[in-house]
């Protein structure tokens, strides 16, 4: 879901912090040294670095899921989407500007030569999906490095060489921050995993982009659902898969999603490192024979990610109250599970995984 900007993250430190009973006394000294804490704009461009190869120009707000795919998915009704009031409280509303998904991504020229797709949504262009499945990975590849570097910036500042020394804290609130510190760097470790993993993998998408047959190049999955089968949600998001059939939760593999609507149907696309091709090659198989497990698939994603996702109204009033409820909770505390598990029967599970629950 989109509750993965830096500044929620600053907003959830802060429950956490204020929500307990032994730091209650310093919960506006600690809420003061956190509000000094941000990326500034200049750092979210990356020094005003384009993210396509060898390019320095200044990066613009790239769309992550393309205007003209929203545009015709709400031609047929409103759009609901996630969003967090205030960064606490959860609600699933109709899509405005502002919701729409971008990220600072590529400059202007490369924004149109990397997606010449977008205007027609054509879905056999020689370049998609590879294109749409690199931005994708850019995209979260970006907010995780933002989010490791706002997380490490909390754990120096409530260090003993930052500003807490002033506050003459307690022997037990002392305990307190250094447990919830330990915790931190936990989860600060792992979303660094996740950046290393992802910077992988959007060096093997471009590396196939350049040559099919390079060794390291991802392993990409592409599935057209015809339109019989119809549109109503649109989605981009990412995470971890074990390696199958074992099963591995201790070498997980990097994963993109997207699933997009155009004017030949929806396309469900989705890549990994070449660690994972039995994955990919097996989701590839499974979908192109039956859509339905295409549509569900995506539905997956959409129930336990924690990027993108854009559903028209009509399908999203179908879900029932209490669904929508768990999803509004987990919204608001963000994914703590470890994994999450779609079946489609006996062996055929895709789970997801994910590095430093407790910030994704």
């Amino acid at each position: 879901m989109t509750n993965i900007g830096s500044s929620n993250m600053l907003h959830r430190l802060r429950r956490e912090l204020a929500d307990d009973p032994s730091l209650a006394e310093w919960s506006p000294n600690l809420h003061a040294i956190l509000n000094s804490i941000s990326v500034p704009k200049e750092q979210q461009q990356q020094a005003g670095q384009c993210l396509a190869d060898s390019c320095a120009r200044n990066p613009i707000e790239s769309h992550v899921i393309p205007d003209s795919s929203l545009k015709r998915l709400a031609a047929r009704n409103s759009i609901i989407t996630p969003h967090l009031d205030n960064s606490q409280t959860g609600s699933f509303e109709i899509m405005t500007g502002k919701t729409r998904p971008v990220f600072f991504g590529y400059c202007d020229e490369h924004e149109k030569s990397l997606f010449p797709w977008e205007g027609t949504m054509e879905f056999d262009s020689p370049i998609y999906p590879q294109s749409q499945l690199m931005r994708v990975a850019d995209a979260f590849w970006r907010e995780q490095s933002l989010r490791c570097t706002v997380l490490r910036q909390v754990i120096d500042a409530t260090g003993p060489d930052g500003h807490l020394e002033r506050l003459r804290l307690t022997t037990a609130a002392k305990k307190t921050i250094e447990h919830k510190r330990a915790v931190w760097s936990q989860a600060a470790a792992e979303i660094d995993r996740t950046v290393r993993d992802f910077e992988t993998l959007r060096r093997c998408i471009r590396y196939g982009m350049k040559d099919a047959d390079h060794p390291e190049a991802a392993a990409i999955g592409s599935v057209l659902i015809p339109s019989s089968a119809g549109h109503f949600l649109l989605l981009a998001d990412a995470g971890h898969v074990p390696d199958f059939p074992q099963l591995d939760a201790a070498q997980p593999a990097p994963f993109v999603v997207s699933l997009l609507y155009g004017g030949q149907g929806s396309s469900l696309c989705f890549a990994s490192t070449n660690a994972a091709t039995a994955v990919v090659d097996r989701m590839r198989w499974e979908f192109s024979n039956d859509p339905e497990e295409a549509i569900k698939y995506a539905l997956h994603w959409m129930r336990h990610g924690n990027f993108y996702w854009y559903i028209n109204q009509e399908a999203w009033l179908e879900f029932d109250l209490d669904l929508r409820a768990k999803m509004k909770l987990e919204l608001e505390r963000g994914p703590h599970v470890a994994m999450a598990l779609y079946a489609s029967g006996g062996v055929a599970a895709h789970p997801i995984l994910r590095w430093g629950n407790r910030w994704a």
